[in-house]
């Protein structure tokens, strides 16, 4: 259902809103009266587009801009929403929604939150392959200097210079 929400003078000269073209910034707009309390709706965007810019569907400026789907894949790739998936569905996050909007005490959670992408999924994956490599490098290492220094002890391995 449909909310009243806030709109601050401070969205009209925000650099990363001011970078994306003017459909995606009314979508973006509508997307907060689309929203539960935590700042999530489906994305769905035809029905994103029935809800927040009826009279510009199938426009040809709108098309040229990607249409809907268009318009929410820029607003993601400027960190404006995250887009992501829950068990096959679709859903939009809007990031620090509850500190910009006054929540209805009878407001509702609606939709799952976010869980780890597949880009973060694998980012923390590599990473973690790395520390585990450098791990055992510097373990390799440790054992190779031991030894070294246990032969060294014994007499089997001529002292470095």
């Amino acid at each position: 259902m449909p909310r009243a929400r806030t709109i601050k003078a401070a969205f009209f000269t925000d650099s990363r809103v001011g970078s994306v073209n003017p459909y995606a910034r009314l979508i973006f707009i509508g997307l907060w009266t689309l929203a539960d309390r935590n700042g999530r709706l489906a994305d769905d965007p035809d029905e994103i587009a029935v809800q927040t810019i009826p009279y510009d569907i199938g426009c040809d400026d709108l098309d040229e801009h990607g249409g809907t789907n268009g318009c929410l894949q820029l607003l993601h790739d400027r960190k404006l929403i995250q887009r992501y998936s829950v068990n096959g569905s679709r859903y939009i996050q809007i990031p620090n929604f509850g500190k910009h909007q006054r929540l209805y005490d009878n407001e509702k959670e609606l939709y799952p939150e976010p869980v780890a992408t597949e880009l973060e999924f694998i980012t923390t994956s590599s990473n973690k392959i790395q520390q585990d490599l450098i791990s055992s490098q510097t373990l390799r290492s440790k054992i190779i200097r031991s030894k070294k220094e246990d032969l060294k002890d014994k007499g089997s391995l001529k002292k470095e210079d």
